[in-house]
């Protein structure tokens, strides 16, 4: 008589957690996705706005892109801004300019780059050279960043999209 009572006792003790169970995930369920879904809307919202902040482009594929040597295999010397350590300094670099030949701007100005090599490698020099090396070493790709907005700037287009430096050597 002892097992049968202690059975049924152990039977109504899982039926009680049972339906606690059912309790707690027709409860408790609903407003944790709710709790999911505000927290991933959130979210997708950070993103888009860290996105427009940090002026990310689009992904433009490697066949749609056009690279242009603006100093001819030369290299090109700019003297950074006077430092703490009130020396010069110089930084002595091939540039090269990456487009999106899908681009409308590219249709207008990307065939006759060359011609107006002479204006990107102004803007280039203007932007280094109001940086120390200090912080040349710092944000590098900063730089170059700050350098594609004011050519998209100076060319009213977004068909630049990225400056590349090369043989960088900086004293």
């Amino acid at each position: 008589m002892k097992k049968n009572l202690l059975s049924v006792l152990i039977l109504a003790l899982v039926l009680v957690n049972l339906v606690l169970n059912c309790v707690m995930i027709f409860s408790v369920l609903p407003a944790a996705k709710k709790t999911n879904k505000m927290v991933t809307q959130i979210c997708s919202i950070l993103d888009i706005e860290l996105a427009s902040e940090e002026g990310e482009e689009e992904k433009v594929s490697m066949a749609d892109i056009d690279v242009q040597d603006m100093t001819d295999g030369e290299t090109m010397t700019i003297n950074f801004k006077m430092g703490e350590d009130g020396k010069t300094h110089y930084l002595v670099t091939a540039v090269s300019i990456s487009m999106n030949k899908k681009s409308d701007g590219y249709k207008a100005y990307g065939e006759t780059i060359a011609e107006r090599k002479s204006i990107i490698k102004g803007i280039v020099s203007d932007v280094v050279s109001s940086y120390t090396m200090e912080e040349y070493q710092v944000d590098a790709a900063g730089i170059r960043q700050e350098i594609v907005k004011k050519l998209q700037e100076k060319f009213d287009s977004d068909f630049i999209i990225d400056v590349t430096f090369s043989d960088v050597i900086y004293q």
